[in-house]
């Protein structure tokens, strides 16, 4: 310690001595300004760089061992923390070496398993303690937890981590963590403990523990999950980012509802060996380039699924990838001593051989008969003397274009053939064309050519 003293002391004053020695020499004051400025140049970046690792060090020191604080102001994403911290809004974070931490602070955290994003959730279970989840409740060493702090005093459901009727004791230096929005919150029911030294910043909350004790069984909410719902939800979010939406389909519904099932049977196996999802689908014979899974428990809406899915960076990643075009959900009920509960499986997949909806095939098979219609028709104007023939004639070449892409999309979906960028880009393209057609055609005629089939194509049939 005493050397690393001596050359600590060394590297703060050595510019000074080598300043004050050159003062004192003989040399002329020319000299001595030019010795002054060369000390400078060589020693000044050394020393500049050295003075702030020290002072860095000295901070970090004095933050980590409490004697110092540090407030961090941070804007908060997501609704996991609702009521409590409303979606958007800034709060600011004191030091957890400092405070120290109790149930019911509220902390900021990331790890391996928050893929090393900032997640913002409630302490629930302290070190030592058993945790288990039962009746819509947190129970700590066998005691129901009073929370009047949550969203709407929802049940509390487990999830892949810790599943209701189970049991877990937190370890030396962890803590088990909760959103106050429990439909919502991507936390330790399904990522586990969060280690002390994970923890980066605390909103101490000073809340008086309170348990109950004959608690009555909270409300768990019946619910039936309907993939259609749950697909226009998830697209309005894949919209909202510009990626295109993806589909839904029997096949693979049936697949997840399989896996659901597949679950609840082997539980313990699944939760120790992780049984992958690519067994069941390669037992089914469902070929695939890509697949991902999602596995949640509870009685929860298609809304809250998806908003459980988005306040999980990782599983939001996946869920906001280009790379899936297809999705399916399936449900089993797992009765566990004496708790009952849903076991969700969401499947994403990129299959091999692309599927295409009959309603989507018969609609662009209906806008070949209508432009193939409506060109005939207009065939029939040219030359007409009361008919302005410049806008007829890119009118017809509107339409014509249209055909074109028409008859290509078609033809390639049919023939199962996955569609490309530019085919993409071409339907896009296909509905700027008619709604430029539709309003030409009211500037031609008074009551109007077929010359769009457009209406027959549904928004949420398209294979963006």
């Amino acid at each position: 310690m005493k050397e690393i003293g001596k050359i600590t002391l060394i590297i703060l004053f050595l510019p000074f001595v080598l300043l004050i020695d050159t003062i004192k020499s003989q040399r002329s004051i020319i000299r001595k300004i030019g010795y002054i400025i060369l000390v400078f140049i060589i020693f000044g970046n050394i020393w500049t760089s050295a003075i702030k690792e020290i002072n860095d060090l000295v901070t970090y020191t004095l933050f980590q061992t409490g004697v110092t604080d540090k407030l961090t102001k941070i804007k908060v994403s997501g609704t996991s923390m609702l009521p409590t911290i409303k979606n958007g809004e800034e709060v600011i974070l004191n030091s957890p070496q400092k405070y120290g931490l109790a149930r019911g602070d509220i902390v900021s955290f990331s790890n391996q398993e928050t893929n090393n994003l900032f997640y913002i959730k409630r302490v629930v279970g302290m070190p030592g303690e058993n945790i288990s989840i039962k009746n819509g409740y947190y129970y700590i060493n066998g005691k129901a937890i009073d929370e009047n702090y949550t969203l709407n005093q929802l049940p509390t459901y487990g999830n892949t981590f810790l599943p209701d009727c189970e049991s877990a004791s937190v370890p030396k230096d962890h803590y088990f963590v909760s959103g106050d929005n429990r439909t919502v919150s991507f936390d330790s029911r399904a990522i586990g403990f969060v280690h002390k030294n994970d923890i980066e910043g605390i909103i101490k909350t000073n809340i008086t523990e309170k348990f109950l004790d004959a608690p009555t069984q909270k409300n768990l909410l019946q619910t039936d999950i309907d993939p259609e719902i749950f697909l226009q939800i998830l697209n309005k979010k894949r919209v909202e980012n510009d990626l295109s939406q993806i589909t839904t389909h029997d096949t693979l519904n049936d697949l997840a509802g399989s896996r659901s099932g597949e679950i609840k049977d082997n539980f313990n196996d699944w939760k120790s060996k992780a049984i992958p999802i690519v067994r069941l689908l390669d037992e089914k014979d469902y070929r695939y380039n890509l697949v991902h899974e999602f596995v949640t428990f509870g009685y929860l809406d298609e809304q809250s699924i998806v908003e459980q899915i988005f306040d999980s960076p990782v599983e939001k990643d996946q869920f906001l990838s280009s790379e899936y075009t297809e999705v399916g959900i399936g449900i089993a009920q797992r009765e566990h001593q004496e708790c009952k509960y849903p076991i969700i499986s969401i499947i994403l997949s990129w299959p091999v051989v692309p599927t295409y909806d009959q309603e989507v095939l018969d609609a662009w098979d209906q806008e070949i008969t209508n432009n193939n219609q409506s060109l005939s028709n207009l065939q029939t104007q040219v030359g007409s003397p009361n008919i302005d023939q410049d806008k007829l004639r890119t009118l017809i070449n509107s339409i014509a274009q249209m055909q074109q892409i028409a008859e290509r999309v078609y033809g390639k979906q049919k023939n199962k053939e996955w569609l490309t960028q530019k085919d993409f880009n071409d339907i896009k393209l296909y509905d700027q064309l008619s709604t430029d057609a539709q309003r030409l055609n009211e500037e031609l005629f008074d009551e109007g050519l077929d010359v769009l089939g457009a209406s027959t194509r549904k928004e949420n049939s398209r294979r963006f």
